[in-house]
């Protein structure tokens, strides 16, 4: 990635993040970032490319944290306690300001939901192959459930993103933790 890129997309995030998508416009995240607004428009067309663009990068940032995961927990259940309840914290969690974030969530529902089912995608290809690897180490069982385990992974990747979509984020918190526990439940060997 360009250093201009990177930098552009950092403003951007401080710029929607303050403001919102529609205050915002290229010529304010132009100031931001100390970048003329010719350079952004060669780089993402317009204030809508830059927005996903930025999406996009924040839900790539997260995917580094993956491989962590597998290496820092020995347990299915730790690995997955760990990654759903980082990957359920709100995109825009630290934004206080009501309206800005309301604008945000609604833009992001109107143009990205293809990177929102993207992101879910690549989150449940890992929670399959963690749970492939599980299945090797004898830490679970499917050969007590009609599912298998991408039918499961999609299942809890579904049910954790309704989770945090609908409760607010403690509670939501605690309603996936619950669920892991009845999901171990089910697999225990």
């Amino acid at each position: 990635m360009l250093a201009s890129t990177e930098t552009i997309l950092k403003a951007a995030r401080q710029c929607f993040f303050q403001h919102g998508y529609t205050t915002s416009s290229i010529a304010m995240i132009s100031r931001y970032a100390d970048i003329s607004r010719v350079t952004i428009h060669k780089q993402f067309g317009s204030k809508e490319q830059l927005f996903r663009a930025f999406l996009k990068h924040e839900h790539e940032s997260q995917y580094s944290k993956l491989a962590g995961y597998i290496t820092d927990y020995d347990c299915i259940w730790q690995q997955l306690e760990v990654m759903l309840l980082d990957w359920g914290r709100p995109l825009f969690e630290e934004i206080t300001d009501k309206l800005v974030l309301s604008d945000l969530v609604r833009t992001a529902s109107d143009h990205c939901q293809d990177i929102f089912d993207s992101h879910s995608a690549v989150i449940t290809d890992f929670v399959v192959s963690a749970l492939a690897e599980a299945e090797k180490k004898s830490q679970i069982s499917f050969a007590q459930q009609s599912l298998t385990p991408r039918e499961f992974a999609e299942t809890l990747v579904v049910t954790a993103k309704a989770i945090f979509s609908i409760s607010p984020l403690t509670d939501g918190k605690q309603a996936v933790l619950n669920n892991l526990a009845i999901y171990r439940a089910a697999l225990s060997r």
